[in-house]
């Protein structure tokens, strides 16, 4: 019941979804009624982008990107999108550049009302000196979700809670499951609007907490490299505890983050060994006042031997702001069995008062340039990321207009390929014609198409050509980019103003006599995913042989 529980609080309140007319209570109605009532699980990665009917380009800005990043978790986010109204979370999946790899992805945020959408997507490769380009598509042609929480979150996270739910159970994306309950001694956190969707409300009078127990990924002891993160909103002076792994009844001394009341700043302790008669007390890691009421990025990052001799880091708003060296040579190996707390001390002292929201425990110490581009994608992610308009992936015709003044088109799904003439006959090739005499001998014929129109969706790497002497047998095809072969091949990028495509004489060993020969064409469009409904053209089509005296 456990999981099944988790199971269906995940697909729902967890999710912060408006699901239409299907409402949670009548979704929990159903779960009374049916013991053996089993939710349709979170579909593995394996979708294709023809199941969907649109797509939406999404482009990083570089420049927000402090280096180069693997399989980071970007924060999309959309506070309304006319195209997404009526359309579900279960309707929506993510894809590389290449609109073929699938990534993996968590909606946190959907709201088919308004079209407000907030997605983690792991890309995979995030690049700092040029804009990284994925796509969001939507309309899935079934009901089943496309998201994969956990495959959105390296390894190394031990525990992510988004902070968002009305139940008593606070939900870990990670594929760790260090879950955490809800508690106080009068009433317990409560879900309010947060930095990013929902977040808690703790209240410092009532002894409000998260307890995510002490599964061992969450050890975090001994000198073992972590991260805490978060972000916070406190309006308190007082000491306050955001994370702590302490107790002081056994006693197992441990280590606690959180705000220092005397300074307004940010405290890290860490015991050695159990009683605490050997520690650290670092109570002034930030410059700025962190206890003002305004939200804040707090990261606090243990690194025992990769930075020197600078052991602990505070990292304010994407900055570091305070790094000390330990003195002591570890943190008491014994924590280990100490819960772990969100708002509080064990001890149910040094309340937290304000809001908590997005907390992420790493087993390792995070980079600088990761931590400062987890602020950007979280704290603007407007100015992060950049929404594309709406393209069709419906079918759509692809024409070119030959040098005889007559048109070819080709009816092709994008995502997929077609011949101009795969439905029989001529009408889907170009008659080019030239006149030669016996003296000439022809060795190589070049195809010229210049100016396609539009160009930026016109992809040479998605046009082959063949050609025919007498249109029925047909040389070997050859897709035009990134290499040639057979009888015809591209030389130069459709990107250009024209494009030639040449090869060997496809009338060699026919004995070519005085008189006008023709010279049949058709073309194979593969227009990518990505590709809008449209007619393409190109302002002109020559045919130019060459002659070896």
């Amino acid at each position: 019941m456990k999981n099944k529980a988790r199971n269906i609080w995940r697909q729902v309140s967890a999710k912060k979804q408006i699901l239409g007319a299907l409402t949670i209570a009548t979704l929990l109605a159903l779960v009374a009624l049916s013991s053996t009532l089993v939710l349709i699980p979170q579909k593995s990665k394996g979708a294709s982008t023809s199941d969907f009917q649109h797509f939406k380009k999404i482009t990083i800005d570089h420049t927000m990107v402090s280096a180069d990043l693997t399989n980071f978790p970007v924060w999309v986010y959309e506070s309304s999108d006319s195209d997404l109204v009526g359309f579900a979370a279960e309707d929506i999946a993510f894809f590389a550049s290449d609109n073929s790899t699938q990534l993996n992805h968590e909606i946190e945020v959907f709201n088919s009302s308004t079209g407000e959408i907030g997605a983690w997507v792991n890309v995979t490769s995030v690049s700092s000196s040029t804009d990284t380009v994925f796509y969001m598509y939507y309309g899935d042609s079934d009901s089943s979700s496309e998201e994969n929480p956990a495959g959105v979150w390296d390894g190394h996270y031990v525990l992510v809670l988004h902070m968002n739910g009305t139940g008593s159970t606070v939900y870990d994306s990670t594929s760790y499951g260090n879950d955490g309950t809800k508690g106080g001694t009068s009433g317990t956190p409560s879900q309010t609007t947060g930095k990013l969707g929902y977040a808690q409300q703790f209240v410092a009078a009532n002894e409000q907490y998260i307890n995510c127990g002490h599964d061992s990924s969450l050890g975090l002891s001994g000198t073992e490299d972590f991260t805490l993160e978060c972000w916070f909103k406190s309006d308190n002076g007082n000491s306050e505890k955001i994370i702590s792994k302490d107790n002081t009844s056994t006693p197992i001394r441990g280590w606690y983050w959180g705000t220092y009341g005397s300074t307004d700043k940010m405290r890290f302790y860490a015991s050695q060994v159990n009683d605490g008669s050997t520690k650290n007390d670092f109570q002034s890691l930030s410059t700025d006042d962190v206890t003002d009421n305004q939200w804040h990025y707090g990261v606090l990052k243990i690194d025992w031997d990769g930075d020197g001799s600078n052991d602990v880091f505070y990292y304010h708003d994407g900055s570091l702001q305070g790094d000390e060296a330990f003195t002591i040579s570890q943190i008491n190996p014994n924590a280990d069995m100490n819960d772990l707390y969100i708002g509080i001390h064990q001890s149910l002292t040094d309340e937290f008062d304000g809001i908590i929201d997005e907390v992420r425990i790493s087993d390792i110490a995070r980079s600088a340039d990761w931590i400062s581009t987890c602020y950007n994608t979280m704290n603007n992610p407007s100015s992060f990321l950049s929404f594309g308009s709406e393209g069709d992936t419906a079918t759509s015709s692809w024409s070119l207009d030959g040098l005889d003044g007559g048109k070819i088109t080709i009816t092709v799904e994008a995502g997929s390929s077609s011949w101009s003439n795969a439905s029989g006959g001529a009408g889907g090739t170009m008659d080019i014609h030239f006149n030669v005499t016996a003296s000439d001998n022809y060795t190589e014929v070049r195809i010229y198409h210049a100016d396609p129109s539009p160009s930026d969706n016109f992809w040479a790497d998605n046009l082959s050509i063949a050609v025919s002497s007498d249109n029925t047998t047909w040389g070997a095809t050859t897709q035009a980019f990134p290499h040639g072969g057979g009888n015809i091949t591209i030389n130069e990028s459709v990107w250009d103003s024209a494009s030639w495509c040449y090869g060997s004489n496809p009338f060699s060993g026919q004995g070519l006599t005085n008189g006008e020969y023709h010279i049949y064409v058709r073309f194979k469009a593969s227009p990518p995913s990505n590709c809008t409904a449209d007619t393409y053209t190109s302002s002109s089509m020559k045919v130019w042989a060459k002659r070896v005296y």
